[in-house]
């Protein structure tokens, strides 16, 4: 299993892992460039697929391409929802 596919048993004890696995596939890349661009990036890649790819996952009990396109969108309002209420307070907890 993949280091970027943490269960929620593994979560806490890999947690270094993952961040050190997310940093990687960065690489040298400004993460608030790959943020700005990742919207369009992701509208190239699943222009050509048609309705039958995006909603299949790639096996059983695996997220479809939609699944996680769902997910990035929630991520992105949480995240950013999670930003205005750190900023917004002086000591948020995190």
């Amino acid at each position: 299993m993949s280091v970027l596919t943490l269960s929620g048993s593994s979560a806490t004890g890999g947690a270094a892992s993952y961040t050190h696995a997310l940093l990687e596939l960065l690489g040298d890349r400004d993460p608030v460039e790959v943020l700005r661009t990742t919207p369009a990036a992701i509208s190239v890649i699943v222009s050509g697929l048609g309705a039958a790819r995006i909603e299949s996952p790639e096996k059983p009990d695996k997220w479809s391409i939609r699944h996680v396109v769902q997910h990035l969108a929630d991520s992105e309002l949480m995240g950013a929802v999670r930003l205005r209420l750190t900023l917004a307070q002086d000591r948020p907890p995190l």
